[in-house]
């Protein structure tokens, strides 16, 4: 039936990386389900799917989450958006992440994000706060000036969670998504049109802001290292995906090179 499915969607013309990523979903359901004991461990079955390769997340410039981010600031009602996007931008996380982040995660004293997997604490896994990252292992991660800003102005509630909705409540990934496309993104698209037949802002993501923090890090002097460690990934061949290297760093890089001496 999975197998079926699949090829329902690729009949639909669905894109190669939404495919693998319903089958994996589907997947990794069964498998919990079994893990749990709510169903058999028969039923578990493991599909063989190449991942695609490239991405078609769109990255955003600078100029444009610079711009998200004042416009959010300018009307009231998005503030709480204003401060949303500026952390995704400058940390990385992923915005299930971000909506689930606990003043204890925040260490003040080094100024560091710390995020870890609790599968294996007993307590939270009966209280249904168990945190699982996608890695399966915790990681930390630098506080940029710009985060630590955002958070400082925040103030605390007494169920631990960091950011907050416009009307007070937990944010949630689909209503992040759908303030972004429809009352920014859609508002600003006039200033960036983007070009035809191409991805653009347009069709801008909240995970395209993990694309940008990742970018400006790299193009900034991040290594693979640092960027493996606050991502949370373990396979250097994945920042290819989330580096999008823009025309004029290449041609910034070219002009730095002196080919033939100091009197190139």
């Amino acid at each position: 039936m999975t197998q079926e499915y699949g090829k329902w969607l690729d009949n639909k013309e669905y894109a190669d990386r939404t495919i693998v990523l319903e089958l994996n979903v589907i997947c990794s359901i069964v498998k919990w389900l079994a893990e749990e004991e709510k169903s058999p461990a028969s039923c578990c079955f493991l599909l063989k799917m190449s991942k695609p390769d490239g991405s078609s997340t769109y990255c955003y410039s600078q100029k444009e989450v610079t711009r998200m981010i004042a416009y959010c600031n300018e009307n009231p009602p998005l503030r709480w958006m204003g401060g949303v996007i500026t952390a995704l931008a400058t940390s990385g996380l992923r915005i299930n992440e971000l909506a689930s982040l606990r003043w204890s995660d925040l260490d003040f004293n080094s100024n560091t994000i710390k995020l870890t997997d609790e599968r294996s604490n007993p307590r939270n896994k009966q209280t249904g706060k168990q945190r699982r990252t996608k890695s399966k292992r915790d990681r930390a991660i630098p506080m940029h000036p710009a985060f630590l800003k955002v958070v400082s102005s925040i103030p605390k509630h007494q169920d631990g969670i960091v950011f907050r909705s416009q009307k007070g409540g937990h944010i949630r990934d689909r209503q992040v998504l759908a303030t972004l496309q429809d009352k920014i993104i859609h508002k600003l698209n006039a200033e960036f049109q983007s070009p035809k037949g191409e991805i653009g802002f347009s069709r801008g993501t909240t995970h395209g802001l993990r694309h940008y923090f990742c970018s400006e890090a790299y193009r900034n002097g991040a290594t693979d290292a640092e960027l493996l460690e606050w991502l949370g990934h373990t396979d250097s061949k994945v920042m290819s995906l989330y580096r999008h290297l823009r025309k004029e760093d290449s041609h910034n890089k070219m002009n730095q090179i002196k080919f033939l001496g100091s009197d190139d």
